[in-house]
């Protein structure tokens, strides 16, 4: 079978699109043009155009070298795909782990420029 397109996803019924997005883990209920998107991402189907450079934050110099091999790794895996097949979201704020003042203020006096 061929790859498909966008434009190929993009045309489909609803039924269609509905079966792809359950593959892959993709709530149904989102908006047609997020579901068409996401599935695009999880069949690797562009969505902008095969003319579209590509960058990636490993393009940069200076994240790559401050990344070690295995953290580099796991950037390169954590593409759209990967995270539309990530289940047990949560509204709760609640479940975030707390942020010491202490740690906001260092961290933006380090990264203000003197």
């Amino acid at each position: 079978m061929a790859k498909q397109t966008y434009n190929e996803i993009k045309q489909m019924r609803v039924a269609e699109l509905n079966a792809v997005c359950r593959n892959f883990n993709i709530d149904t209920s989102l908006p047609r043009t997020v579901k068409v998107n996401a599935a695009c991402h999880c069949l690797d189907i562009s969505t902008t155009g095969g003319s579209q450079l590509r960058s990636t934050l490993t393009d940069l110099t200076s994240t790559a070298e401050a990344l070690t091999k295995s953290q580099l790794q796991e950037l390169h895996s954590l593409t759209p795909k990967a995270l539309y097949m990530l289940t047990g979201w949560s509204n709760d704020l609640s479940e975030l782990p707390s942020v010491d003042d202490a740690d906001v203020t260092t961290d933006v006096t380090e990264c203000s420029p003197r």
